[in-house]
Protein backbone atom coordinates (compact mmCIF):
# COMPACT_ATOMS: atom_id res chain seq x y z
CA UNK A 1 0.00 0.00 0.00
CA UNK A 2 1.39 3.41 -1.00
CA UNK A 3 1.65 6.09 1.27
CA UNK A 4 0.05 9.36 0.23
CA UNK A 5 1.50 12.65 1.69
CA UNK A 6 -0.52 16.14 1.30
CA UNK A 7 2.13 17.63 -0.28
CA UNK A 8 2.18 14.61 -3.29
CA UNK A 9 -1.65 15.22 -2.70
CA UNK A 10 -1.23 18.71 -4.02
CA UNK A 11 0.85 18.16 -6.63
CA UNK A 12 -1.36 15.70 -8.45
CA UNK A 13 -3.92 18.08 -8.06
CA UNK A 14 -2.29 20.47 -9.51
CA UNK A 15 -1.52 19.15 -12.17
CA UNK A 16 -4.71 17.37 -12.46
CA UNK A 17 -6.17 21.09 -12.81
CA UNK A 18 -3.86 22.39 -15.01
CA UNK A 19 -4.83 19.77 -17.44
CA UNK A 20 -8.61 20.99 -17.87
CA UNK A 21 -7.76 24.31 -17.78
CA UNK A 22 -5.14 24.06 -20.77
CA UNK A 23 -7.69 24.21 -23.58
CA UNK A 24 -9.25 27.07 -22.46
CA UNK A 25 -5.95 28.67 -22.02
CA UNK A 26 -4.81 27.81 -25.38
CA UNK A 27 -8.11 29.36 -27.14
CA UNK A 28 -7.65 32.04 -24.65
CA UNK A 29 -3.95 32.82 -25.65
CA UNK A 30 -5.28 32.16 -29.74
CA UNK A 31 -7.80 34.77 -28.96
CA UNK A 32 -5.06 37.26 -27.94
CA UNK A 33 -2.81 36.87 -30.61
CA UNK A 34 -5.29 37.13 -33.23
CA UNK A 35 -7.15 40.25 -32.01
CA UNK A 36 -3.75 42.06 -32.06
CA UNK A 37 -3.00 42.81 -35.76
CA UNK A 38 -0.23 45.07 -36.64
CA UNK A 39 -0.86 47.19 -39.87
CA UNK A 40 1.63 46.63 -42.06
CA UNK A 41 2.26 50.22 -43.39
CA UNK A 42 5.02 51.64 -45.30
CA UNK A 43 6.35 55.63 -45.39
CA UNK A 44 5.75 56.96 -49.00
CA UNK A 45 6.48 60.78 -48.22
CA UNK A 46 7.88 63.43 -46.07
CA UNK A 47 6.74 66.53 -46.76
CA UNK A 48 7.59 69.77 -44.46
CA UNK A 49 6.81 73.17 -44.43
CA UNK A 50 8.27 76.55 -42.40
CA UNK A 51 5.78 78.60 -41.30
CA UNK A 52 6.08 82.24 -39.46
CA UNK A 53 2.79 82.48 -36.70
CA UNK A 54 4.41 83.43 -33.46
CA UNK A 55 7.72 82.93 -34.49
CA UNK A 56 8.75 80.62 -37.06
CA UNK A 57 7.54 76.89 -36.62
CA UNK A 58 8.67 73.78 -38.76
CA UNK A 59 5.74 71.35 -39.79
CA UNK A 60 6.30 67.70 -41.09
CA UNK A 61 3.75 65.64 -42.45
CA UNK A 62 4.37 62.02 -43.28
CA UNK A 63 2.54 59.95 -45.10
CA UNK A 64 1.88 56.15 -45.79
CA UNK A 65 0.82 53.99 -48.51
CA UNK A 66 -2.42 53.45 -46.50
CA UNK A 67 -3.69 56.98 -46.62
CA UNK A 68 -2.52 57.59 -42.73
CA UNK A 69 -0.77 60.91 -42.04
CA UNK A 70 1.28 61.82 -38.80
CA UNK A 71 1.61 65.33 -38.46
CA UNK A 72 4.61 66.73 -36.40
CA UNK A 73 6.16 70.51 -35.29
CA UNK A 74 9.17 71.92 -33.82
CA UNK A 75 9.43 75.79 -32.71
CA UNK A 76 12.81 76.21 -31.73
CA UNK A 77 16.06 77.18 -33.63
CA UNK A 78 13.72 75.87 -37.01
CA UNK A 79 15.41 78.19 -39.39
CA UNK A 80 16.86 75.70 -41.90
CA UNK A 81 14.58 73.06 -40.93
CA UNK A 82 13.08 72.40 -44.20
CA UNK A 83 16.31 71.11 -45.96
CA UNK A 84 17.15 69.29 -42.96
CA UNK A 85 13.87 67.17 -43.02
CA UNK A 86 14.31 66.65 -46.86
CA UNK A 87 17.84 65.42 -45.89
CA UNK A 88 16.05 62.86 -43.70
CA UNK A 89 13.13 61.75 -46.40
CA UNK A 90 15.75 59.15 -47.47
CA UNK A 91 16.02 57.72 -44.16
CA UNK A 92 12.81 57.06 -43.79
CA UNK A 93 11.05 56.38 -47.30
CA UNK A 94 9.53 52.70 -47.33
CA UNK A 95 10.13 51.97 -43.95
CA UNK A 96 7.75 50.99 -41.22
CA UNK A 97 6.93 54.23 -39.36
CA UNK A 98 5.76 52.27 -35.83
CA UNK A 99 9.46 51.02 -35.49
CA UNK A 100 9.83 55.29 -34.17
CA UNK A 101 13.01 54.36 -31.61
CA UNK A 102 14.20 53.09 -34.42
CA UNK A 103 13.45 55.22 -37.36
CA UNK A 104 14.41 58.21 -34.89
CA UNK A 105 17.95 56.54 -33.89
CA UNK A 106 18.32 56.22 -37.87
CA UNK A 107 18.18 60.18 -38.68
CA UNK A 108 19.59 60.64 -35.12
CA UNK A 109 22.81 59.00 -35.76
CA UNK A 110 23.14 59.91 -39.32
CA UNK A 111 24.12 63.49 -38.21
CA UNK A 112 26.82 62.35 -35.57
CA UNK A 113 29.93 62.89 -37.67
CA UNK A 114 28.54 66.10 -39.17
CA UNK A 115 28.00 67.74 -35.32
CA UNK A 116 24.58 67.84 -35.78
CA UNK A 117 23.61 67.00 -31.98
CA UNK A 118 22.09 70.18 -31.37
CA UNK A 119 20.27 73.36 -32.58
CA UNK A 120 18.36 72.67 -35.78
CA UNK A 121 19.24 69.31 -36.36
CA UNK A 122 17.51 68.40 -33.19
CA UNK A 123 14.52 70.56 -33.92
CA UNK A 124 14.46 68.82 -37.30
CA UNK A 125 14.24 65.81 -35.64
CA UNK A 126 11.77 66.19 -33.02
CA UNK A 127 9.57 67.39 -35.57
CA UNK A 128 9.65 63.62 -37.27
CA UNK A 129 9.70 61.96 -34.27
CA UNK A 130 6.54 64.00 -33.50
CA UNK A 131 4.85 63.01 -36.89
CA UNK A 132 5.88 59.32 -36.31
CA UNK A 133 4.30 58.90 -32.99
CA UNK A 134 1.37 60.46 -34.34
CA UNK A 135 0.94 58.18 -37.23
CA UNK A 136 1.95 55.27 -35.05
CA UNK A 137 -1.20 56.25 -32.47
CA UNK A 138 -3.18 56.54 -36.04
CA UNK A 139 -2.47 53.16 -36.85
CA UNK A 140 -3.36 51.69 -33.66
CA UNK A 141 -6.45 53.50 -32.58
CA UNK A 142 -4.43 54.85 -29.34
CA UNK A 143 -3.43 58.65 -27.90
CA UNK A 144 0.16 58.90 -28.47
CA UNK A 145 -0.01 59.24 -24.36
CA UNK A 146 -0.80 55.66 -23.81
CA UNK A 147 2.04 54.50 -26.45
CA UNK A 148 4.60 56.48 -24.69
CA UNK A 149 3.36 54.61 -21.35
CA UNK A 150 0.19 55.99 -19.99
CA UNK A 151 -0.96 58.87 -17.63
CA UNK A 152 1.60 60.51 -15.11
CA UNK A 153 -0.45 62.25 -13.04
Amino acid sequence: MMRHSRRSFLRRSAALGGIFALERLSAAVQAVGSAYRRPKLKITDVRTAQVRAHGLQLHVRIYTDQGLVGQGEATDAVAGGVPLVAGFRFLLLGQDPLNVDFLAERVRTAGIFAGAQAGQYVAALSAVEIALWDLAGKALGLPVWQLLGGRMR
